[in-house]
């Protein structure tokens, strides 16, 4: 007779992260680490990504003792459990929907909340206590050009709340939060990479004063929105739910916007007056079918897979409190795939002679030179630690079969952060724009050993793996005359 299989609960992430946090803030390293190690070995990645994060953020101030003390018992063999902790504060990974989808909704909420605590402001994770809606952007950094100029729903947003019933979610997997070329002005001459685009109208602000409006994004942060309403044009019979920058949220966001001042479809370090204010024009509001008609709000199609109601469900889940007056949004960048650079946390090896691009007459001693000077001219901490860097881009590069480089060019800095998160070497040649840049982490770059990496360089086969950062992303359309 065959016995009844008992099923087992899901594990409870929160309680997890909760119960390995004390162990580290009391000290007791090595149990700590080495409890988190077998999550980490043991639990499907989505949710030992998850526990990392809840850890890293409660957790910050013994972290930080972490580094700074030099008489902690930490066992060698933790030395990759420490780096994915540190490594789990960066953007969070893009997981696909059937991953996150297959989830119960309690474990579904701890992996969007924990994004929330690791990415969001102080106030985050107090608005889901407190039961309200919050809101969670997830995006792609994408080029503007893409689908001729019309964007994609490549973005996740993701409304999460705490009731009476327990926590709960709303994912929208076919989302947008950034602008589309057929609203900027650079691409209105139609000259590579806007030849394809289907131009309609010009919005944005002049930033440089190049006589050229530059289209804006929503910076990645937290930011305060309250209901209002659309329309597409003067059709009024289009108008819809929206939600608006409250006023606090305009006034306390200097840094709110980005805009793509040289034209080249991109928001980075490029962009001359590239950080700007909020403006209220910067709205969630519904999109269409395919053209997410986007030129800088956070979109969402009215329908999708024969859900006619798809907006409207989005619409209900932010309004389901109805003594919520306005609700808190936290935008973040993600990656894709695993951007880290392998092994650079383990003991050094003795010193041994390794062949060296840095010498002439290495074989990607040119390639070395072109990242080199980018690197030396982004200033900070990068160009402080140029060499290292410098390596571990072009570990990334010729992994990827780059033959050279004629930028190097970094992430517009976040809240309070002094660098950029994140680095993208850049080439041309190729017809897509995607394929001409190549992103990964800095805080893996300035944590990287010079010995390692050169260890990785003269290995015949790529041990780094990094990311083409894509094109794939679009937003919504928008009023007539909006600034943006």
């Amino acid at each position: 007779m065959n016995q009844p299989q008992i099923q087992q609960p899901p594990l409870d992430i929160r309680a997890e992260a909760q119960r390995i946090g004390t162990e580290l803030s009391a000290g007791r390293w090595e149990s700590g680490l080495a409890q988190l190690q077998q999550h980490i070995d043991s639990q499907p990645q989505i949710i030992s990504e998850a526990i990392l994060r809840y850890i890293a953020a409660d957790q910050s101030d013994a972290l930080a003792r972490l580094g700074r003390a030099t008489a902690i018992n930490i066992p060698a063999d933790a030395a990759g459990t420490i780096e994915a902790l540190l490594h789990s504060k960066g953007p969070p990974r893009y997981f696909n929907n059937d991953e996150i989808d297959l989830l119960p909704k309690v474990q579904q909420y701890d992996v969007y909340a924990s994004i929330l605590a690791i990415r969001g402001n102080a106030e985050a994770m107090g608005e889901l206590a407190a039961g309200n809606r919050v809101l969670l952007g997830m995006r792609q950094d994408t080029h503007t050009a893409l689908n001729r100029g019309q964007g994609a729903y490549d973005d996740r947003i993701v409304v999460l709340w705490r009731d009476a019933t327990g926590p709960d979610v709303a994912p929208f997997h076919r989302a947008n939060t950034e602008p589309t070329a057929q609203y900027q002005a650079h691409a209105a001459a139609r000259q590579e990479p806007f030849d394809r685009v289907i131009h309609r109208s010009v919005d944005g602000m002049d930033v440089n004063a190049d006589g050229l409006r530059d289209l804006g994004r929503l910076a990645e942060g937290s930011y305060r929105f309250a209901a209002s309403t659309h329309q597409f044009g003067n059709r009024s019979e289009t108008r819809h739910f929206a939600l608006r920058p409250t006023a606090e949220s305009v006034t306390s966001s200097p840094n709110g916007v980005q805009r793509d001042s040289n034209g080249d479809g991109w928001f980075d370090s490029a962009d001359s007056n590239g950080v700007q204010p909020l403006n209220s024009t910067f709205k969630f509001h519904r999109g269409g079918v395919e053209n997410t008609d986007s030129a800088g709000c956070q979109t969402i199609p009215r329908t999708y897979l024969g859900n006619n109601n798809y907006y409207e469900e989005y619409s209900e889940a932010v309004r389901g409190n109805a003594a919520q007056r306005e609700i808190l949004y936290v935008l973040t960048s993600t990656h894709i795939i695993e951007e880290r650079l392998q092994g650079h946390s383990r003991v050094p090896e003795p010193l041994a002679f390794l062949p060296d691009p840095r010498l002439p007459g290495h074989a990607d001693h040119t390639l070395y030179e072109q990242i080199h000077r980018g690197v030396r001219g982004l200033g900070g901490q990068f160009a402080a630690n140029a060499d290292t860097v410098s390596l571990g881009l072009l570990l990334a590069a010729r992994n990827e079969g780059w033959n050279e480089v004629v930028a190097v060019r970094a992430s517009h800095p976040i809240a309070e952060q002094a660098e950029a998160e994140r680095l993208f070497l850049v080439r041309d040649g190729d017809p897509d724009p995607a394929r001409n840049r190549l992103g990964i982490l800095s805080n893996d770059l300035l944590r990287a050993n010079s010995h390692q990496l050169l260890e990785q360089l003269s290995a015949p086969s790529p041990i780094a793996e990094s990311t083409v950062v894509g094109i794939g992303e679009a937003e919504q359309t928008h009023a007539m005359g909006a600034v943006r």
